[in-house]
């Protein structure tokens, strides 16, 4: 297919290149001849000349005035012609012998266009060059493109023709074939928009309309580049009251225009000699919808029966398939069934090899007395054939040579930097599109011709947009990993794709809090938070919560001292501020959460905890790092046994951040002081047993628990919540008893020595109501081993010594582990000696131990211990 281009070819070169090729390979075809002459500028018609031979002349500057161009051999095959003449443009096609151009009237030819005609055209493609004056020989046209120049006053000087069948190969394409002064296109537009009126014209897939104003399209014109074979654009609006008017073509109006009727889709399609070589693609804005998908060849873009306006359009003309060897691989068809079962043989007895589900998209090699032998998710094998099983999409063909896929000029690592990636995509036929994914989010891909690059890759006979750009500002990449993927797909329907990987590192965002701070009890009037709000990547907006629901936006860019932060842009406008009513901290406990949005999509929040009016006593325990210190640590402990990535880093984050949790009426008691002491409230045998009922091996075992947290001051419902979770509600293995027989000298090493459980311990069962010692490994094994050592011959033992183990280990050991929070997230020792490995272990628990609460009927007064952090 042709490229379109203002770069200038050296004739000296061309002209050695295409004598050449004519010399060094028979390319015509066997049957079939092409002759022709010229009538050149003070010598009249010239001798005729056949297959490649060049008719004009070559440095005389002598002006081309007509030609006439016939082929033989095959009376079912016709060739036609049309000329650009100076002072009167394109002219009319002749045919077979007919005389183009003009004669006697000094009128110079400027470009040309050549044409098959006849019942064999499709098994034939003509070929044709020629030399313009300033330019030398231009590249080689193909089966009615221009060939020449247009809006230079440039004459031709000589022309060279041959007629290829189809399956041999003719010359190389690749090279530029037709310049125009004003920029050639493929195809030009131009919308006629409420109160605006006709807008300038646009050419090949740029926006005409407006987008983000409300107005509706009342009409569009169209009309395909000169430089195109023959042919027309054909299109159709659907127009409110008015349903779909009639066809237009070729700059015709579409829709109507002076009646202030909204256009509500569209239709275009390519008719004639340019509907071989390329099909048309269009897409619309639509109102309250915005950009909908791309359409081809026909299909309705837009809507109909909605009432919605058009704002919008771009319009672009794709190539198809063209060069001599299309020879079909597969088709691609959608399974349109709720399952369609896929068999080793073509009959239904044969063994199943998987069932494809509704949407399936399956290649499919061949369709023989109605099955089909295709592929799916890599398995092949015979599925019936049926259209109510199977709809075709379309064909997709070998690659004569291998797809090349190149991406180039990515780091490994930007700091603060754009990224830009620049690639070669070239395919035999040429390539149909390029995409590009940033995280699985699609970014926008620029391809462009490069005639000095593009002859490097003497191969590839179509070269048209081979070359693409990718550029991402780095204020829309967010600071961390990223992967990016490029995807082409040929002409042929071939797909291939080819992926990079890279960081990009930043400062992270500053975001500081002033008028309110964590502990503090609700104001006594209305309170203006303020502060400053600060990223690489700019500030999208800072909006603020109460207590899990959004209240508003905080009004940024104020002024701030920039010299505090020298390495941030925006610096000395980076202030934020919002007023906080008093009224919105309505809980016993209340978060408010500012929340910095960047322009790259990372978001950084602040959580201050505020203190309302309710009986319980709020305590806040400093510690000496910064909260995101703290989520690193255990993030290092949870790739040992969750994971890694973003999304794990960002669940601790979010079970760590006590804001998140304090003002929820269940959450709240992840904080709660677990210690416990007669003096706080009062808790009864029958009580417990009634919390118990029903729980297995727990049942009945109230006074247990009651004495237990008495005697090792540990809140009794903590001691009983924990143990019905670690007991599926006393249904567990451990729970129940298991005997044990050996004692292994490593706990937790199944591989280190053992030696047999003494005679009198032998048959006896032990029990393990809190899951100590449980390891994930092998719970219950070393559950037992863990209840054995400590003697835990009873539930009663296992739960007054449980509840000692758990005193001494956490509650009340030297650095006090005394709130689910703490035993689950020991902030006090760099996130070790922890309870769980469960990231919301704490959340887990909370909900227990506060339904416990509720069943005593009283309001009873706790206190809730709250990390702060630096």
């Amino acid at each position: 297919m042709k490229k379109i281009s203002n770069y200038f070819i050296i004739g000296i070169l061309g002209v050695f290149l295409g004598l050449f090729f004519i010399h060094s390979a028979t390319v015509n075809a066997a049957d079939v001849s092409v002759r022709y002459n010229t009538h050149v500028q003070f010598k009249g018609w010239t001798p005729f000349v056949s297959d490649g031979v060049m008719s004009g002349t070559e440095g005389e500057s002598l002006r081309l005035e007509g030609l006439a161009i016939e082929v033989l051999g095959n009376e079912n095959l016709g060739i036609r012609y049309s000329t650009h003449v100076q002072n009167v443009g394109w002219q009319e096609y002749r045919s077979n012998g007919a005389q183009s151009g003009t004669t006697g009237r000094g009128l110079r030819v400027e470009a040309v266009k050549i044409e098959l005609t006849g019942a064999d055209e499709k098994e034939y493609d003509v070929y044709y060059r020629v030399h313009a004056q300033n330019y030398g020989w231009l590249g080689w046209a193909k089966n009615g493109f221009a060939s020449g120049t247009e809006g230079y006053g440039y004459r031709l000087e000589a022309i060279q023709v041959m007629v290829v069948k189809k399956d041999q190969l003719g010359p190389d394409t690749s090279a530029v074939s037709f310049h125009s002064k004003n920029g050639s296109s493929l195809i030009a537009y131009k919308a006629h928009v409420e109160s605006v009126g006709w807008q300038a014209e646009v050419k090949d897939g740029a926006l005409s309309g407006l987008v983000g104003q409300s107005k509706r399209m009342e009409a569009v014109t169209a009309e395909l580049g000169s430089l195109l074979p023959s042919g027309s654009v054909t299109y159709q609006a659907h127009v409110q009251n008015k349903g779909w008017m009639s066809e237009v073509s070729n700059g015709q109006l579409a829709g109507t225009e002076g009646l202030g009727l909204r256009v509500e889709a569209f239709k275009f399609w390519l008719e004639g000699k340019v509907a071989d070589a390329y099909g048309i693609e269009y897409r619309t804005h639509v109102q309250n919808k915005g950009w909908m998908p791309w359409k081809k060849d026909g299909e309705i873009s837009g809507t109909t029966g909605e009432s919605l306006r058009v704002e919008a359009i771009e319009i672009r003309l794709y190539e198809k398939p063209q060069d001599f060897i299309n020879q079909k691989d597969h088709a691609i068809y959608t399974i349109i069934v709720d399952s369609l079962n896929l068999r080793q043989e073509p009959n239904v007895g044969s063994a199943r090899v998987a069932v494809m589900p509704r949407g399936s998209k399956v290649k499919v090699y061949e369709i023989v007395n109605g099955w089909a032998r295709l592929e799916f998710n890599g398995k092949t094998g015979y599925a019936n054939a049926s259209t109510s099983y199977m709809r075709y999409e379309y064909d997709v063909f070998k690659e004569p040579i291998p797809m090349v896929l190149e991406l180039g000029g990515a780091k490994d690592i930007y700091q603060k930097e754009d990224v830009l990636v620049t690639g070669t995509t070239l395919a035999y036929a040429g390539v149909y599109d390029v995409k590009a994914y940033l995280d699985g989010k699609e970014v926008y891909v620029s391809r462009y011709n490069d005639a000095e690059a593009s002859s490097i890759y003497t191969k590839y006979p179509n070269k048209n947009l081979a070359f693409y750009k990718i550029e991402l500002p780095h204020g829309s990449i967010s600071a961390g990993d990223h992967t990016l993927m490029v995807q082409m797909e040929s002409n042929y329907r071939n797909i291939a794709s080819k992926s990079v990987k890279f960081k990009m590192v930043k400062n992270d965002p500053i975001l500081t809090v002033e008028g309110i701070k964590s502990g503090d009890p609700v104001p006594a009037e209305a309170t203006e938070v303020k502060g400053v709000a600060l990223s690489d990547s700019g500030i999208k907006e800072v909006r603020y919560h109460v207590n899990g629901s959004f209240r508003g936006n905080a009004a940024i860019g104020l002024p701030s001292n920039g010299s505090n932060y020298p390495d941030y842009p925006n610096a000395n406008t980076a202030g934020y501020s919002f007023v906080l009513e008093k009224e919105v901290l309505s809980k016993d406990m209340n978060t408010l959460k500012v929340e910095l949005v960047s322009n790259d999509g990372t978001i950084e929040y602040r959580n201050i905890i505020v203190k309302g009016n309710g009986p319980d006593t709020l305590i806040m325990e400093n510690y000496p790092s910064t909260f995101t210190s703290y989520v690193d640590k255990e993030y290092i402990n949870a790739q040992k046994y969750v994971g890694s990535g973003t999304a794990v880093w960002q669940k601790i984050r979010d079970n760590m951040d006590p804001g998140n949790f304090i003002y929820d009426d269940i959450n709240r008691f992840i904080f709660m002081d677990l210690s416990y002491s007669e003096e706080y409230f009062e808790v009864s045998v029958e009580q417990l047993n009634a919390m118990l009922s029903g729980r297995g091996v727990l049942s009945g075992m109230g006074q247990a628990f009651l004495d237990a947290g008495i005697q090792y001051k540990v809140n009794p419902f903590y001691l009983i919540a924990h143990s019905l979770l670690e007991t599926g509600n006393g249904g567990s293995v451990l729970a129940n008893g298991q005997t044990v027989e050996v004692i292994y000298s490593k706990f937790g090493d199944i591989n280190s020595p053992s030696t047999p459980v003494p005679q009198e311990d032998l048959g006896k069962l032990v029990y393990n109501v809190f899951g100590i010692g449980a390891w994930d490994v092998n719970p219950n094994l070393w559950g037992a081993q863990k209840a054995y050592s400590e003697k835990w011959f009873s539930v009663e033992e296992a739960i007054m010594g449980g509840a000692k183990w758990i005193s001494t280990n956490y509650i009340h050991r030297a650095n006090p582990q005394n709130t689910l929070y703490k035993m689950r997230f020991n902030l006090g020792e760099n996130m070790t000696h922890q309870y769980a490995t469960d990231i919301e272990w704490a959340r887990k628990q909370a909900s227990r131990i506060k339904s416990q609460f509720d069943s005593l009927g009283v309001n009873v007064p706790k206190r809730y211990i709250i990390p702060i952090f630096k």
